[in-house]
């Protein structure tokens, strides 16, 4: 890719005015618009899983050798007057009769680390804890029963669903464990139909889980293209940036 990405400092103001690219792999058409619009893209027959993990207010003191104390790390769950900008496209997606579904898996250094020579041999990331409760992995199951179509929102929830064990789950106990899954290609994809994420940088995992995605979808268009599509349009990139949606 010679052309260079703008790497988004902040997120849009309002959140949900963000672009998306839409990138149908049916039809091998691109389209640019807006989040908000994101109800106009999904397909009828479809329901979203999103992750619910929520950065942890903490703070974090280290003592000097010299008796002083310093914070190294200070985190805040903050709230704001214009969260109710963000839930438009929520209200919109369920006036279309499109439902939400929510799992945990907590970030952590499986999501955002580089991807070494080590990773590549064993085919394994940093474990990430993840949850899936009884009736959430119930109302997916019915969902997929129906014919509707899965939208993974964002590549943890394809990286908790596609870990999911579905021998230990007739058990009937809740999936609260930790996954090292790898996903690169290539790979053949269980629980997900679409993807709704970021665009990613260079060397990370999730840019080869995304393009497992598009391999596994048979896209015309390679990860490449897309990419440099978007930077042509002035897309912004990496977690505070705009929004890709694979059909």
């Amino acid at each position: 890719m010679n052309l260079k990405p703008v790497i988004a400092q902040k997120p849009a103001t309002p959140r949900d005015s963000s672009k998306l690219l839409v990138y149908n792999t049916k039809t091998n058409e691109i389209i640019i618009d807006r989040f908000l619009h994101l109800d106009c893209y999904l397909p009828n027959n479809s329901f979203l899983v999103l992750n619910k993990t929520k950065v942890i207010p903490s703070r974090v003191w280290l003592k000097k050798q010299t008796g002083g104390r310093v914070e190294v790390l200070f985190l805040l769950n903050e709230k704001t007057d214009k969260e109710s900008e963000t839930k438009r496209v929520f209200n919109k997606l369920e006036q279309k009769g499109i439902k939400r579904l929510y799992l945990t898996l907590h970030v952590g250094l499986g999501t955002f680390a580089p991807v070494t020579e080590m990773n590549l041999k064993t085919g394994k990331l940093h474990k990430e804890y993840y949850k899936i409760e009884k009736e959430v992995f119930n109302g997916i199951l019915a969902s997929k029963s129906k014919g509707q179509r899965l939208v993974a929102v964002g590549t943890t929830v394809v990286r908790a669903l596609e870990s999911f064990d579905s021998s230990r789950y007739k058990t009937g106990f809740v999936q609260d464990r930790s996954t090292d899954l790898f996903i690169f290609p290539p790979y053949n994809f269980k629980m997900i139909d679409h993807l709704i994420t970021n665009f990613h940088l260079p060397g990370s995992s999730l840019l080869m889980l995304v393009d497992a995605f598009l391999k596994f979808k048979r896209a015309k268009r390679s990860l490449n293209e897309i990419y440099e599509f978007a930077i042509k349009k002035d897309l912004r990139f990496y977690s505070f940036g705009d929004v890709m949606l694979i059909l």
